[in-house]
């Protein structure tokens, strides 16, 4: 996306799972932060993620939360209560 940058932060699983390249996995995204660099327009705007694969599973549930400078909250919700989430499907 012009004007933003992703920051992506990875853990460590306690115990590793089977992966597609490799025989096992430890190491998985846990986060990722887009930041509105210098320069950019300001507004609204659509950010996207591409991810995959991904496990063979019948649900996965992203936590999304807005952070800005003065304040942090949960996308549809607000400071008080539990963020929603981006269901994710095969």
């Amino acid at each position: 996306m012009p004007g933003w940058a992703p920051r992506i932060t990875t853990r460590t699983l306690d115990q590793p799972v089977a992966g597609i390249h490799a025989p096992e996995l430890d190491q998985v995204t846990d986060a990722v932060t887009w930041i509105r660099m210098p320069g950019a327009a300001a507004g609204a705007t659509r950010l996207s993620l591409g991810m995959g694969p991904m496990p063979a599973t019948d649900r996965l549930t992203f936590q999304l939360v807005q952070t800005y400078a003065t304040a942090r909250r949960p996308v549809g919700g607000s400071a008080g209560r539990g963020a929603p989430g981006a269901d994710g499907a095969p």
